[in-house]
């Protein structure tokens, strides 16, 4: 037997036309296919990668500069965030950015400090960056990113089910709710996405009579992954 729930939301239940009679203990239940459209933010206060402190050479003050929530591709945010201090480019062959800062800058900054989040995304593995002046070159300092950008948001969605069985499912040798997990791509805003899996999942449902199901989406870190119209489809066998 197959449904398709319409509109899924993270722990808010799902009343079933239908319901599920697994009083017996006999039922399992499979992930098949999922579709949704990507609205989440890349960039915001909430994943701490939406800002950039420049410290003044000449009296240590701070700066920050931040851009609102949003999603950014490498040449908006670099517009918005970078450009009036710095210039950063990405190199199509190999998506590594390189930072450019140039001697007026230098001159007057005596480092930079991206969010650590925002470090994270742009490829680089620390988040500062010392401007140290060089004598008799004028020649911009310039840093490259030590792995290719990735401004997709989230590399795995983790997919729960509040009505498994946890006794029969275990997750690092703890029991679990999780469904599936599912590795994502790079995608873009207002991409749709239609995942077909070529390989299924079997997870037991709990001993009760189900009126309703209740998903819980996560990411890596356990935070909650917005949906505005996720569709699911699942197998009761």
């Amino acid at each position: 037997m197959y449904i398709t729930l319409q509109n899924v939301k993270s722990g808010v239940p799902i009343d079933l036309d239908n319901p599920i009679d697994n009083r017996n203990a006999n039922l399992s239940v499979t992930l098949h296919e999922l579709f949704y459209t990507v609205k989440w933010t890349n960039i915001s206060d909430t994943l701490d990668n939406n800002w950039m402190e420049v410290i003044n050479r000449h009296d240590a003050v701070k700066t920050r500069f931040s851009v609102q929530d949003g999603y950014y591709d490498f040449c908006r945010l670099s517009d918005e965030l970078f450009k009036p201090l710095f210039e950063a480019k990405m190199n199509p062959a190999n998506l590594r950015v390189t930072l450019s800062f140039s001697k007026q800058t230098y001159d007057q900054v005596k480092e930079v400090v991206l969010a650590p989040g925002l470090a994270r995304i742009l490829g680089f593995v620390g988040n500062a960056f010392n401007l140290t002046p060089r004598s008799n070159d004028d020649r911009p300092l310039k840093f490259i990113g030590d792995r290719p950008i990735n401004l997709t948001v989230y590399n795995r969605l983790f997919f729960y089910l509040k009505q498994l069985s946890t006794s029969q499912n275990l997750l690092d040798g703890k029991q679990s709710s999780l469904l599936r997990a599912v590795p994502t791509q790079r995608e873009t805003y207002c991409e749709t996405v239609v995942v077909t899996f070529s390989t299924f999942q079997q997870r037991k449902l709990s001993r009760e009579y189900h009126t309703c199901l209740c998903f819980e989406i996560k990411d890596s870190k356990n935070r909650i992954v917005p949906f505005d119209d996720l569709t699911l489809t699942l197998e009761i066998n």
